[in-house]
């Protein structure tokens, strides 16, 4: 399986390479230009992304991600975001799950993407 992980937090970066080594291939950028780039070469599996991106809010790549269905890839948010309008918004634009930084965990991610895994 192939993940894209979209994370700003170099801490977040060495977790997951931690905690989802056993999952299959983990590539890493910490803002939406690059995370662009990244799908269109790579062609991930799923993605996780923190909404709060180096370059600006997430919502515009989520929306991009998601817009044709044809190529919809599987979305993971794990934010600091834990507002409920955002967590609507995000959900409405496509995100297939909503973990909130600091209640949720690394772990708690790791079983959708399990999940997704078992389904490829």
């Amino acid at each position: 399986m192939k993940i894209l992980l979209v994370e700003p937090d170099e801490y977040y970066h060495s977790q997951f390479i931690t905690h989802t080594s056993d999952l299959g291939e983990l590539a890493i950028t910490s803002n939406a230009g690059e995370a662009r780039e990244l799908i269109a070469k790579t062609n991930p599996d799923v993605i996780v992304l923190e909404l709060l991106l180096s370059d600006g809010p997430a919502y515009k790549l989520l929306e991009e991600m998601n817009k044709d269905r044809r190529k919809f890839i599987p979305t993971i948010i794990f934010s600091k975001i834990n507002n409920p309008e955002d967590i609507e918004a995000a959900l409405n634009l496509g995100a297939n799950g909503y973990f909130v930084k600091g209640r949720d965990t690394i772990h708690d991610v790791k079983k959708l993407l399990l999940n997704y895994k078992n389904d490829i």
